[in-house]
């Protein structure tokens, strides 16, 4: 009862609202019944009085800080002096009052959640008033609003107040209601006892209390829903009348699980174990059977295999001994009995508790009869009395009667009694029983907690032994058919028929005495280039010999090292037939794979990847004319994608790190400042290809470009021998080949705007014109990332340069502009009506560019002057080389020669000094110097008296351009 009368005295409220008082309607009850007042939900009761204490606390603070702050009119007098304290006071006024009232709706919130009888209209509708008042207050001026304003606010806050106190006291009235006819019926005679029992089929009253107080559980507060879902899970089960024996079946499911699990681990580690051991043994015994013979082919691969498998299996014999020990079995069946034997325990406990209570149950039905039996003996007495008393009978027959009637009250009584007493006792078992089932789900939950938490353990060691286990092995395994793949098929019989050759041999020569001495193929170090045997013997003479017809193997030449005098071409003949004959078994169509027999295969040279073992190849290399794939001629013995199958899937093999990687991502893999491929192409055509006609207006040859971009991916190129045309293609390509193109699909709108800007104009674009469009192209090129900006720096110079012999290359920047408008802006792909768009901005494309070339020097801010100086003095030294290269293979062309070093004549030598041809070179060479001299107009006056000087002016002029010149 002090729950309700601490609950009625947190309300702003008299006691009038809860109807009468609560402790004079409830003095009456007798202390002994006061144990029955835990009938009520005490957890509950607590709750609800604290909750209310707090909201009725957080809504007097609401009502505080309503009122006016009282430094206010202290302030409001100095407002002349310092308004800025008068603004700080309001400001906090108002941050106060709505920082109260979040309070108050949060509490009220939560009180609704939790219980129901606050879902009331009367406590919305003053909530919505009070929020409505407080946002049109005005807490920086005064005014008679807002003093009403306030007036409203207070007075709709005491009407909320009062709904609260309202809906809390009809519900506590309810209880309290509940709550003495409960207890009406614990008064009960012994004549109630007995018609009670009648009426209800002799249902103890503890089973009715129970009954009631569930009932007040569903009825009463809040959604039991949102209150499972914030307990912990014995809470929940602490509710279920079977909650123990839930708890102790998933305690019993987790120990049979666990035994499953330890049966499996246990027997794959003996089946690992057994395996291992196995494989041992047979890798001793092959290795120790594969020893005995040599030249044998890929013996050293399965001998690297049977090294790999045994430390292989001595690692997992390793790592099944440590999840026996350490990681699994042992740990987890340490759990498993330390679990069982608590949660047999735990068993045990709580049917001992259950027993009692069935035995004290039981014990009071017997009461309870006894009760009944005595009442009854009771009433006959009685009335056996009444009716002696009636008839008159003697005294002692009365007084004998009286007696039997005192004796069965007694007996009554003592009945009454002992039914009393068993029934505080079976009370008190049910809450021993409480206590005894919250701790042993405690318990059980702590148990399975600790069940998982060691079952995550060994599961995470588990899979982490096999993970480390067998990482390694598939990576080994490939390198093992890496090298498997590489073996070029007889070249281990060969090397054992040479062996036979040259023992053969020097016992031959040993037992004749010849001086000469052969060496064979077998004792000379073998070198592997691209799968192909080469011996430091066959290298020098591999030039010599004819190609091999076979499509799939490499031959080498055994060449034997003989006096020259005894060298003759029978003897070369007849090393080279072996060799031929071995070639035919490789033209054998039976050694070729189905799926190789269905391409048409034909000899390239182009340089690509093979298809089947991802490795460059360049000279031994098949093509099938069908599908397009490549291979090595050693793999097409293991080939297995059919032509049909080839073209369907449109296999490309190919793995570029030039062309079609995006730009940034090629810079920053190289570390280079521009593309190594423009660099290099413009460096060549800048050299000796500006003039030549139609440069990159006509396209070079398609094979031709391949093979060079090819070059490209693997190493650095030699261009002096490719044509000018083939080198621009290669620089356009890599332009449309890039991901994003050089001008960014972000700024393409920016470029194309300022194309309609500035369109073509026929006749030449005015002063101001230009220097706006140089602005205008600054600003948008400025906005480039800087890898694209280097870039477009380069090739817009270059372009430039290339327009300066537009009369020798008809390439001005109008036409320059038409060639790589699209392969320097284009529109993205991915957005929709690209098609359309792309073709209309077109001719726009072309004007970027156009404009791009023409004041590339006025954009990157570049001296024209000075570069057109560095490139004539680059172009002049390549000339002068060339003219002093072929002036020598003249000389050399007119020096006799004969087949033999030692028979030429020094007479004849001496002679062809002495002749006119040198003297007319040397004139030529300072007839050109001079010429250079006079146009550069930059190199001092020398005197080329002497030919050795003109032939250092190429030296001169080379190291002249690689410094800035200064112009006299």
């Amino acid at each position: 009862m002090s729950t309700e009368r601490e609950l009625a005295s947190s309300l702003p409220i008299s006691s009038e609202a809860l109807g009468s008082d609560p402790a004079s309607e409830y003095s009456a009850i007798s202390s002994s019944m006061d144990t029955s007042a835990g009938d009520m939900d005490s957890e509950l009761m607590d709750s609800l009085v604290r909750d209310v204490r707090r909201l009725s606390e957080t809504l007097t603070e609401l009502g505080i800080a309503l009122e006016q702050p009282t430094g206010l009119c202290a302030e409001d007098s100095a407002t002349d002096a310092d308004n800025n304290s008068k603004e700080d006071l309001n400001t906090n006024w108002s941050v106060n009052v709505h920082q109260r009232l979040c309070d108050v709706l949060q509490l009220i919130k939560e009180a609704i959640i939790r219980y129901r009888f606050l879902q009331s209209n009367d406590i919305f509708e003053y909530l919505g008033s009070l929020v409505d008042v407080i946002k049109g207050l005005n807490f920086y001026e005064e005014s008679p609003k807002n003093s009403e304003a306030l007036k409203n606010a207070r007075a709709t806050l005491e009407s909320l107040q009062i709904a609260v106190a309202e809906c809390v006291g009809e519900y506590l009235t309810w209880e309290m209601t509940q709550y003495e006819s409960s207890l009406n019926k614990m008064s009960w005679s012994a004549e109630d006892v007995s018609s009670l029992m009648m009426q209800n089929g002799g249902d103890p009253p503890v089973a009715k209390r129970r009954q009631k107080k569930e009932l007040r559980k569903q009825l009463s507060v809040g959604s039991e829903v949102s209150t499972k879902a914030l307990s912990l899970p014995y809470e929940i089960l602490d509710g279920l009348d079977d909650g123990v024996e839930i708890a102790l079946s998933r305690a019993r499911a987790w120990s049979n699980y666990c035994k499953e699990l330890l049966a499996f681990i246990q027997r794959r580690i003996n089946l690992d174990s057994e395996h291992a051991r196995a494989v041992q043994k047979l890798n001793a015994n092959a290795r120790f059977a594969i020893t005995v013979e040599h030249f044998l082919p890929l013996k050293e691969v399965y001998l690297n295999n049977f090294k790999i498998e045994n430390d292989f299996f001595e690692n997992c014999l390793d790592t099944m001994k440590r999840l026996y020990e350490y990681k699994f079995i042992k740990p987890l069946e340490a759990r498993k009995v330390e679990i069982d034997c608590k949660r047999k325990d735990l068993k045990h406990t709580w049917e001992k508790i259950v027993k009692e209570v069935e035995t004290v149950t039981i014990e009071l039905k017997k009461a309870r009869h006894n009760v009944v039996i005595r009442e009854s003996n009771y009433k006959k007495a009685k009335e056996s009395t009444a009716k002696s008393e009636k008839m008159k009978v003697d005294s002692q027959k009365l007084e004998r009667r009286r007696k039997l009637q005192e004796d069965a009250l007694l007996r009554r009584e003592q009945a009454s009694h002992d039914y009393w007493s068993l029934e505080q006792r079976l009370e008190e078992k049910y809450q021993e029983m409480a206590k005894t089932k919250t701790t042993v789900l405690r318990e059980v939950r702590e148990l399975i907690y600790q069940c998982d938490q060691t079952t995550k353990a060994c599961t995470v060691a588990y899979f982490q032994a096999c993970s480390g286990l067998w990482a390694l092995l598939p990576m080994q395994y490939q390198s093992l058919a890496d090298t498997s793949r590489q073996y070029i098929p007889g070249t281990l019989y060969k090397q054992f028929v040479h062996n036979l050759n040259t023992f053969a041999s020097e016992e031959n020569i040993n037992g004749s005495g010849e001086k000469s001495k052969v060496v064979s193929e077998g004792d000379l170090p073998v070198i592997q280039v691209n799968g192909d045997p080469i011996t430091s013997a066959s290298s020098s003479q591999r030039s010599s010999m004819p190609p091999s017809s076979s499509p799939s193997a490499t031959t080498s030449v055994s060449t034997c090292c003989y006096s020259s005098d005894d060298v003759s071409s029978s003897h070369r003949i007849a090393a080279l037939k072996p060799l031929r004959n071995k070639a035919k078994i490789f033209n054998r169509p039976s050694l070729l794979s189905d799926a190789a027999l269905s391409h048409r295969l034909q000899r390239t040279r182009a340089p690509t990847k093979c298809c089947h073992c991802d490795a460059y190849t360049f000279f031994q290399t098949v093509q099938c004319t069908e599908c397009g794939l490549t291979w090595h001629k050693t793999c097409l013995g293991n080939l297995d994608v059919h032509c049909q199958l080839a073209k369907q899937l449109n296999i490309n093999r190919r793995r570029m790190r030039i062309f079609g990687v995006p730009l940034q991502k090629h810079l920053e893999d190289n570390q280079i400042s521009v593309p190594f491929v423009l660099k290099t192409c413009i460096e060549e055509l800048e050299t000796r290809g500006l003039d030549a006609k139609g440069l990159y207006r006509v396209c070079g040859v398609k094979s031709n470009i391949e093979q060079i971009c090819e070059k490209f991916e693997r190493q650095k190129v030699e261009l002096s021998t490719v044509l000018p045309t083939n080198i621009a293609s290669i620089i356009k390509l890599y332009l449309r080949q890039l991901p994003e193109p050089l001008l960014t699909h972000e700024l393409y709108h920016n470029f194309v705007e300022l194309a309609n800007k500035y369109p073509e104009m026929k006749s030449t674009e005015q002063l101001s014109i230009s220097l706006n469009i140089i602005t205008d192209l600054k600003r948008i090129c400025n906005m480039l990332p800087s890898a694209n900006y280097r870039t477009l720096k380069l090739l817009c110079l270059h372009l430039n340069r290339v327009s300066w012999f537009e009369m020798e290359n008809q390439m001005s920047p109008t036409n320059l502009g038409i060639v790589f408008g699209p392969s320097l802006l284009w529109i993205d792909e991915g957005l929709s009506g690209t098609s359309l768009k792309s073709l209309l901005d077109a001719p726009l494309q072309t004007r970027v560019a156009e404009l791009l070339i023409k004041y590339a020097y006025e954009i990157f801010d570049e001296d024209a002057t000075e570069d057109m100086k560095r490139l004539c003095v680059k172009r002049r030294c390549k000339e002068l080389a060339e003219c002093d290269e072929a002036d020598r293979r003249q000389v050399k062309s007119m020096v006799p020669s004969t087949s033999k070093t030692a028979e030429i004549d020094p007479a004849l030598v001496e002679k062809g000094r002495h002749s006119t041809t040198p003297d007319l070179l040397r004139e030529t060479k300072l007839s050109r110097a001079k010429s250079l001299q006079s146009s550069l107009g930059i190199i001092t006056s020398v005197d080329f008296t002497d030919a050795s000087k003109a032939d250092s002016v190429q030296n001169c002029l080379s190291s002249l351009s690689k410094t800035d010149f200064n112009v006299e």
